[in-house]
């Protein structure tokens, strides 16, 4: 079996995001809103954004640097000939006071 979706939102979830979240290569929706997640999102997760069709880690305790490659996810800019845009909702209610790394 592979993972398509987490989904987890509202659950006051605590700690930070793993390294090992980039090895979840099957994995499509991350829907991590509304929870108490601090610290920073891990690099690996650029392992797997070319999959992603839906990102949502908004309202969490997300406070330090966001990787550079987070800002170059394919699906974040719409190509002019496709509709296809992932739906990401990252900084939304974080608390982000670090420079991009």
């Amino acid at each position: 079996p592979v993972l398509r979706t987490l989904q987890l939102p509202n659950n006051r979830i605590s700690g930070s995001i793993p390294q090992k979240i980039g090895s979840l290569t099957s994995l499509r929706h991350l829907l991590l809103s509304n929870n108490l997640i601090h610290g920073k999102i891990p690099k690996s997760i650029k392992d797997i954004t070319p999959n992603f069709d839906t990102i949502e880690i908004d309202l969490n305790r997300i406070s330090c640097k966001i990787p550079l490659n987070v800002l170059k996810w394919p699906k974040l800019i719409p190509e002019p000939k496709s509709p296809k845009k992932a739906d990401v909702n990252i900084l939304l209610g974080n608390l982000l006071q670090c420079p991009y790394s």
